[in-house]
């Protein structure tokens, strides 16, 4: 593995594409995806995504931009030995949708309650985990 692929997978906008939405917003609702329901009914949480409220951010990966450079072009950095053209570049002729936000250039964030946000706080912290874990498996040639 060289530095390149090291820092393209340890890459925030890399790992950040890599993780399983755990909800949709359809109008001002939020709408659990399929697993994370099953999870929810295995576990018995009793919840009413109905009485689930939204409160919306600015983007923390984009910063409200929508976009994002794709990091498999500056992940690493720029060099004297890039082939970039730097205009090309600053003009945003790299830049791909964020993957966090998916280009609305803000965050919902469900306000959980209960049991439920004790839940959905474990699936993400297991989800970010998995996903550095297979950023980890990347960065050592597996």
């Amino acid at each position: 593995m060289n530095l390149e692929e090291y820092n393209f997978w340890s890459d925030r906008r890399t790992q950040e594409s890599m993780k399983k939405k755990l909800f949709s917003v359809e109008g001002y609702r939020v709408k659990l995806k399929g697993w994370v329901k099953e999870i929810l009914d295995l576990r018995a949480v009793d919840y009413d995504e109905k009485a689930i409220s939204i409160k919306y951010e600015v983007c923390t990966l984009c910063s409200g931009e929508g976009k994002v450079v794709n990091p498999s072009v500056d992940a690493s950095g720029f060099s004297p030995y890039n082939q970039l053209d730097l205009e090309d570049y600053l003009s945003g002729q790299y830049d791909v949708t964020c993957p966090k936000c998916e280009g609305l250039r803000v965050e919902a964030f469900p306000r959980f309650t209960g049991g439920l946000k004790e839940v959905i706080d474990e699936i993400k912290k297991e989800e970010e985990d998995y996903v550095k874990s297979v950023a980890s498996e990347f960065m050592m040639g597996c």
